[in-house]
């Protein structure tokens, strides 16, 4: 299942090299991933952003100067934000967390400038008003916060960087048993008391077959293996 996620700040009018149509299994279960940026302690006035274009001009402005946050360094809220730059056209400094609960932390403590994070571990932040969202990352916005404008809608055309979850098996692992674990899956994900939980934090898009799973994978591979070469993400980065 995909995670939604969150970024700050966007520009207009992006020309990006994922954008077109989309790739096989774009409507497995994802998580969209937000820009993120702190309340700052002197209130709302103080926010470093509040839109994706905002957060762009800043960029510019103070190139190789403005940080941004992440879980990890390889995590998908690290690529978000190097296809973001790319987008973009700018240079942000990247500073790697373990774990996205220190990162939002020292987002919240303004020690850095913004953020891409999944909606799960965003969320209870973003409505206590200690974070403020100012993009999704799917290109269709979460049914949990149908407010919040997605890249695509601010110039990132076809932007759509998500965490997710799925099942796998050892390699022998007999295609009728996958499809038992399957149709069992796909039961539970169809729960309504399921649907509205993961909703909360905008977990979307669960279920389907095998066969689109393991299509979807391979067009992830292929998108961040994209972005990982044209950033030259390293272990280092």
């Amino acid at each position: 299942m995909r995670r939604r996620d969150f970024i700050a700040a966007g520009a207009a009018a992006l020309a990006a090299p994922w954008a077109g149509a989309s790739p096989p299994g774009s409507d497995l279960p994802k998580g969209p991933v937000k820009i993120l940026v702190g309340w700052a302690p002197g209130g709302g006035t103080d926010v470093f952003a509040r839109t994706v274009q905002e957060v762009v001009e800043l960029c510019r402005k103070s190139p190789g100067k403005i940080s941004f946050g992440s879980s990890g360094t390889g995590s998908v809220q690290h690529l978000a934000a190097e296809m973001f730059n790319m987008a973009a056209g700018v240079k942000s400094i990247h500073v790697p967390y373990k774990g996205s609960g220190p990162m939002q932390t020292d987002l919240i403590g303004g020690q850095i400038d913004f953020s891409f994070d999944t909606m799960t571990a965003a969320t209870a932040q973003v409505r206590a008003g200690k974070m403020h969202g100012i993009a999704q990352t799917r290109v269709n916005r979460a049914k949990g916060f149908p407010a919040m404008p997605t890249m695509d809608e601010q110039g990132f055309t076809g932007f759509d960087a998500s965490s997710w979850y799925g099942v796998v098996g050892p390699r022998d692992m007999s295609r009728d048993l996958a499809l038992r674990i399957n149709a069992d899956i796909n039961r539970v994900l169809a729960m309504p008391d399921v649907v509205s939980r993961f909703d909360g934090y905008g977990v979307e898009d669960g279920g389907g077959s095998v066969d689109k799973f393991a299509a979807f994978m391979a067009a992830e591979y292929k998108k961040w293996g994209d972005v990982v070469r044209a950033a030259k993400v390293t272990e280092e980065s």
